[in-house]
């Protein structure tokens, strides 16, 4: 009469306890924050790659820094409430981005812009629209590292 586990059992026993605590283990839950700074950093990126691929300077326009990439917050209008974002280059030189001049999001292929009624379309990126996605309604901007 055997009294000790074979390996083939003792293997198997830890397979199943590893699986089982897996499931209690790896439960993350995200805050909404969160999820808004990693988008906002990673369109900070995006930004920064944009201009460094796309010289915008013209030796005969005086104003040819108008056209450079730009990332701007905004206010929804006071009917609707809120904040949101665009990424664009003023090739107009009119000072307020339009949808043919924003950056288009390279993961979803949608326009990273919004209009002051805040509301998402088709062909524009739900991420941009802080208080309605995030909850954000305020932000404030610093050079100071904490």
């Amino acid at each position: 009469m055997k009294n000790s586990f074979t390996l083939i059992e003792t293997i198997l026993t830890l397979f199943l306890i590893t699986i089982i605590s897996s499931f209690f283990y790896f439960k993350t839950s995200y805050n909404k924050i969160d999820i808004a700074v990693d988008r906002l950093v990673l369109y900070l990126k995006q930004t920064r790659y944009q201009a460094l691929i796309d010289n915008k300077e013209e030796n005969n326009n005086p104003l040819w820094h108008k056209k450079r990439w730009t990332f701007k917050f905004f206010r929804c209008k006071k009917s609707v409430g809120g904040l949101y974002y665009s990424i664009y280059s003023d090739e107009n030189m009119k000072g307020h981005p339009s949808l043919d001049e924003s950056l288009v999001d390279p993961l979803t292929q949608k326009r990273v812009y919004s209009t002051n009624a805040c509301k998402q379309s088709s062909n524009t990126s739900k991420y941009v629209l802080l208080t309605k996605e995030y909850g954000v309604n305020r932000i404030e901007i610093s050079c100071n590292k904490t």
